[in-house]
């Protein structure tokens, strides 16, 4: 097994495209002739260090020798600096593009914890993340920035998130890898897990959390506008479409998304299907709650759904809704409505 440093952009390029062409960062397979990777952990760090030291938001993934031999690519150690013969060797894999089907997020544990006035900065990166990283492979360019433009307004995001019930996803290291909120009427409006961490563990532990409140409150549901990234995450995890909203608009452009929603009434005492979050589950302490993500196969036939962390579904303004994985919830449009998955905004853009 060898370890490839990749960015959020990248990989969702690669996710939409099926082949990933990124040789190391700001150059290409193409035009270097190979994909630069590590030898383990130790080498990987070293180059994060190095050349990643300004994007924390960069993250392994984890590619099988055999797998890619299988594929017609080559792994060769070369040395790391061509011109000193003691440096030290690295796996470069040759042979063209690699299908994303062969690479493998690697993912951390996660602990939740309530969110804090200090996880704003780091949740807004979290969405940026999800949005142009998960999310890129289920709309277009357009789509996507209209869902999460770069003039996002840093004071207008933290007072959203002071507004509302909301959890932090944290690593060993306690950077933020994903939240989740629940507005005062029973809105999951925010679900977004960094690429970094995305999987259906993660969103389920968020979900699960945010469900328990729910209860808690005495809420017989919780509704969401999901993306097109989060409606299967969301479906594995019990919720239930309402309908679909094809015309939902953001700043202009259209973004579609579905309504859905969790029955909390009546499910205490049922038992949870294999794969699901227990509706009925009576309140949990965040705090304790903790999850390690189980390794995925090395070869996956097709890479799993995934969405951005919080409600990641361009949405409209009625019920929030939020979805599983790296999902975020873009402002309202000029009809009030915002993509699923996206921050609960002003009803005006932010900025």
């Amino acid at each position: 097994m060898i370890l490839h440093l990749t960015l959020p952009e990248d990989w969702g390029a690669a996710r939409a495209a099926g082949v990933y062409t990124a040789s190391t960062r700001g150059a290409g397979i193409a035009e270097v002739g190979f994909l630069h990777a590590s030898e383990d952990e130790r080498q990987a760090g070293a180059m994060a260090a190095a050349f990643y030291a300004d994007r924390p938001d960069a993250f392994l993934v984890a590619l099988d020798e055999d797998a890619l031999a299988a594929a017609g690519l080559e792994v060769r150690r070369e040395l790391g600096n061509p011109a000193d013969p003691q440096s030290e060797l690295f796996p470069h894999v040759y042979g063209g593009p690699i299908p994303v089907a062969l690479m493998r997020p690697l993912r951390p544990s996660l602990t939740l914890r309530p969110y804090a006035p200090d996880d704003a900065a780091a949740t807004l990166d979290v969405f940026r993340a999800a949005v142009t990283g998960t999310a890129a492979a289920h709309y277009t360019p357009e789509q996507i920035r209209a869902w999460c433009p770069a003039d996002v307004d840093a004071d207008a995001w933290a007072a959203r998130r002071a507004a509302a019930w909301t959890v932090v996803a944290v690593d060993g290291a306690g950077r933020v890898l994903g939240f989740a909120d629940l507005t005062a009427d029973g809105v999951l409006d925010m679900l977004f897990v960094h690429p970094e961490a995305g999987g259906r563990a993660a969103s389920r532990l968020l979900v699960g959390a945010v469900l328990a409140e729910a209860r808690r409150r005495g809420l017989p549901r919780v509704d969401v506008r999901a993306s097109r990234s989060a409606r299967p995450v969301l479906e594995a995890l019990g919720f239930t479409v309402d309908g679909e909203d094809p015309g939902n608009t953001v700043r202009g452009v259209v973004v579609p998304n579905t309504r859905m929603h969790a029955d909390l009434a009546g499910s205490a005492g049922s038992p949870a299907p294999p794969g699901r979050v227990h509706l009925g589950s009576p309140p949990m302490d965040i705090p304790d709650l903790r999850c390690r993500f189980p390794d995925a196969p090395a070869t996956p036939s097709t890479p799993p759904p995934t969405a951005p962390t919080g409600a990641h579904s361009p949405r409209a303004r009625t019920p929030t809704r939020s979805r599983g994985r790296c999902s975020v919830t873009p402002p309202p449009s000029a009809s009030g409505r915002r993509p699923w998955g996206a921050p609960t905004w002003p009803r005006r853009p932010p900025g």
